[in-house]
């Protein structure tokens, strides 16, 4: 009988803990639009990535190739209004409702081209922190530094401060996921 009340008890309690997380992505309903070969960039205005350049190696408008040393990163933007939006994505193809909806923009030095996928978002006292991963992978496929940009969309919210943690995922593989696109 104590067997049983115990087992009760631990399982009541990792359901009520679970609960009260805060941490799933579909409360704040996210999406990450990933910049794996600079798709995101390319949604962008070219004076702010200019003016938002971390450490790095990037092409000149004759396509030389220059690298920029000692600048500070990662970046972030949080976008709550559209003007603000509009001034920076010129090309992207999808509408967000402002009233209803936030976007970060978060810009940092990367060495790999792999994907990234969202894994958690809450927001405690004004910070919003995410957990950010990176697709494992058993190849040796790093590049040379550049700008790497995502475009985070979730909910509304009031946030005083971001903090991202970026880190290799243990569930997803890169490999994997290259098959299951051919």
């Amino acid at each position: 009988m104590k067997i049983i009340k115990f087992i009760s008890f631990v399982l009541i309690s990792v359901f009520l803990l679970s609960g009260l997380c805060g941490c799933h992505i579909d409360k704040y309903d996210a999406k990450l639009y990933d910049d794996m070969f600079g798709a995101v960039r390319k949604w962008m205005d070219e004076d702010f990535l200019a003016q938002n350049r971390v450490s790095g190696f990037y092409k000149d408008e004759n396509g030389e190739i220059f690298e920029v040393k000692n600048q500070k990163g990662p970046i972030v933007h949080v976008l709550t209004e559209e003007e603000q939006y509009n001034k920076i994505f010129t090309k992207f193809p999808i509408e967000i409702d402002f009233d209803k909806k936030m976007v970060i923009v978060y810009i940092f030095t990367d060495n790999s081209q792999r994907n990234y996928s969202l894994e958690s978002v809450s927001i405690i006292e004004g910070t919003l922190s995410m957990k950010i991963e990176k697709y494992n992978s058993k190849m040796d496929d790093s590049v040379w530094p550049y700008q790497r940009c995502f475009m985070i969309v979730l909910n509304k919210s009031e946030i005083t401060d971001v903090d991202v943690d970026i880190g290799i995922s243990r569930k997803y593989n890169q490999e994997e996921a290259d098959e299951k696109n051919k």
